[in-house]
């Protein structure tokens, strides 16, 4: 890696270029090598999670995607087996993760091959398909065993090690069939979507407020609440404090983030089909978070109000707000964007 590289951060999709490289009490460097120990400064501010790889944009990429075919060691007391969420560790990654597929098993104690497993048990040698909710990048065993080696944490124990195959990029994940499963399932009255709208005089929509954590998110959100609530909307504000202390009772403050993100992507599908504005914050929110809450508040409208710089690339927010204290100017370009957008209905005779 040297000065002047252009370089590319996986699955993120984020770009930039080496401004300098930097190590500790040596001389300068130009340049820095495999199995040295080094940092770079950017020519540009990106913001980049834990887990993502730094590719030079001109050499071959990493595989991204959601789906990882892998050969799988269990170790684990318990089968592993579908349905249940297990962490995947691969080189900076920390993700959830479940099993697909059970493609074909080998049984160590002799050593036959079964096609027709459900579920792995304790010393099998399997060929499956793993699932993350977020795209993971990494590569082929193969080509580069530091990025295409996992192990698996079942109840905060190591219960399985494994070796990357092949990223998959299927038509649907789960969450897409969850969504249309649910959908085919879901019980509605004769009150249609289109019949509320006209009485409440608006359209449902999950109106998410985005940034950093000290961007007043929180205070403007409510304020938001507050004017459709005196222009007689029906609008409520979820504080992430009162999903914490019920619905997300049992997760830890902190903890387990993409199941929060989940959860919320849920109760936005109830408000928005019971015809409400929901408003509802998530801080550092990134491009896939923000395509998880779109896909599960399905076939609810979602729009994105960011406050302060974006950190998202795929997805621009609706409305950008460099500022949130100016809060009188900001509440009216929020409330003039519900009006384009028609979320807002006035009736004249």
């Amino acid at each position: 890696m040297r000065e002047g590289d252009p370089v590319l951060f996986l699955p993120s999709g984020k770009r930039s270029t080496v401004a300098s490289i930097e190590a500790f009490n040596v001389p300068r460097r130009e340049a820095a090598f495999a199995g040295q120990s080094a940092g770079l400064t950017l020519k540009d501010q990106i913001y980049v999670q834990r887990g993502e790889i730094m590719c030079k944009a001109n050499e071959p990429l990493p595989l991204t995607g959601n789906q990882i075919r892998a050969n799988l060691l269990w170790l684990g007391r318990q089968p592993m087996v579908r349905g249940k969420r297990y962490k995947m560790k691969l080189a900076g990654i920390r993700q959830p993760v479940w099993l697909r597929d059970v493609l074909t098993v080998l049984d160590a104690s002799n050593l036959t091959t079964d096609a027709n497993r459900k579920q792995i048990e304790r010393h099998d040698v399997a060929e499956c398909i793993l699932e993350t909710l977020k795209p993971v990048s990494c590569d082929r065993a193969a080509d580069m065993p530091a990025t295409g080696r996992f192990v698996i944490i079942d109840s905060y124990e190591i219960a399985g090690g494994g070796t990357v195959m092949d990223v998959l990029r299927p038509e649907k994940t789960m969450v897409d069939e969850h969504v249309l499963q649910r959908e085919k399932a879901w019980v509605r009255s004769e009150i249609t979507l289109g019949m509320r709208s006209e009485t409440y005089r608006q359209r449902s929509a999950l109106v998410l407020i985005v940034g950093e954590p000290d961007a007043g998110a929180e205070r403007f959100a409510k304020a938001i609440e507050e004017r459709l609530f005196k222009q007689r909307r029906l609008a409520y504000y979820l504080g992430i404090s009162n999903a914490l202390a019920g619905l997300d009772a049992d997760l830890k403050v902190g903890g387990e983030r993409d199941e929060y993100v989940r959860r919320l992507g849920e109760v936005a599908h109830l408000f928005t089909d019971a015809g409400l504005i929901l408003i509802a914050t998530v801080s550092e929110v990134d491009d896939y978070e923000l395509e998880l809450i779109e896909k599960l508040n399905h076939p609810g409208e979602l729009l994105v109000v960011g406050i302060g710089e974006s950190r998202l690339t795929h997805r621009r927010p609706d409305l950008q707000i460099s500022d949130a204290n100016g809060q009188r100017d900001a509440l009216e370009r929020v409330t003039e964007l519900l009006q384009q957008k028609s979320y807002l209905l006035e009736y004249y005779l």
